[in-house]
């Protein structure tokens, strides 16, 4: 899995820290393959919430929902290191 799967995922959080005071609906990121998603919402008072989707399709299990909160005022530092994540994978 090289850098190119996972840059959508840096504009997602630049998205949820640009937007720190809420958005409507839910913002998505998804793997190629589907199988690793980041699913958020944010209750237009002061927190986002994330949530991870994780399926594995040749065992045939999944996991969804598993939500972790993120203060507005803190999601463009949260940005910040994903961006540095993503930036340090392999090619």
């Amino acid at each position: 899995m090289g850098v190119g799967d996972f840059e959508g995922n840096v504009d997602l959080f630049d998205a949820f820290a640009r937007d720190w005071l809420g958005w409507d609906g839910t913002r998505k990121w998804r793997s190629g393959d589907d199988d690793f998603a980041i699913l958020g919402t944010h209750d237009r008072m002061k927190q986002a919430r994330p949530g991870i989707r994780i399926r594995d399709y040749h065992e045939d299990w999944e996991l969804e929902d598993i939500p972790f909160l993120i203060e507005g005022g803190h999601l463009e530092a949260v940005a910040r290191a994903v961006r540095s994540f993503v930036q340090s994978l392999p090619p």
